[in-house]
């Protein structure tokens, strides 16, 4: 996890100089009960869809798509911290994939302020000091494809964090309660999954 300045320059870094875009398309073309999202950088000619249910109520903003989900049924959830069942929220946001990496990439390398730490449980642990001292531990490992994938444990008060990719495709964002943590890898599994499903669906997942 990066802090909130750091995680500015390191975006403003990777997206340059063109910018990710997203945007969603309710046309005659969109099965029903879907809605047809676009995320990526029109420039490169990197742009993934997904074919999103709209009983998941998805947000589109400007570089990309969010999507909250309760954490056992994967359905749609509230969206708001302190209300009933935030606790459960898996706090999805899925954007295009920058042609020159992402931050799990840097991450991993070890760029920028962050230190390599010992190995911990089998994980390579990476670790930020942020401007008022308070340490951010994260845990670096790869997918079954050999993606960067990031779990980060920022000080209390902050939700844990997943960062995944999928090269010239997209990456997500997935942030979560605390207590959920034990259960990292089974929400970097269920997530990854879903996403995989609604991008590769053409609509035909948007009857759940």
């Amino acid at each position: 996890m990066v802090s909130v300045n750091r995680r500015k320059f390191l975006l403003g870094t990777l997206l340059a100089p063109v910018s990710s875009v997203a945007w969603g398309d309710l046309g005659k073309s969109v099965p029903d009960g879907c809605t047809r999202i676009e995320v990526g950088y029109i420039n490169e000619k990197n742009v993934t869809a997904f074919w999103v249910p709209r009983a998941y109520k998805p947000e589109v903003h400007d570089s990309f798509f969010r999507i909250v989900l309760d954490y056992s049924s994967m359905t749609s959830t509230v969206t708001q911290p302190g209300t009933p069942g935030w606790e459960s929220a898996l706090d999805i946001q899925v954007h295009g994939y920058p042609a020159n990496g992402f931050i799990a990439d840097y991450i991993a390398a070890g760029e920028h302020t962050v230190r390599r730490g010992p190995v911990e449980r089998g994980y390579q642990v990476m670790i930020e000091r942020l401007s008022h001292g308070a340490e951010v531990k994260s845990y670096i490992y790869r997918d079954d494809f050999g993606n960067n994938v990031v779990f980060s444990m920022p000080p209390l008060g902050t939700r844990d964090r997943i960062v995944h990719g999928f090269p010239g495709q997209f990456y997500f964002d997935c942030f979560f309660a605390k207590a959920l943590a034990p259960q990292f890898r089974d929400i970097d599994r269920k997530v990854s999954k879903l996403l995989q499903m609604l991008h590769k669906a053409s609509g035909g997942f948007c009857n759940v």
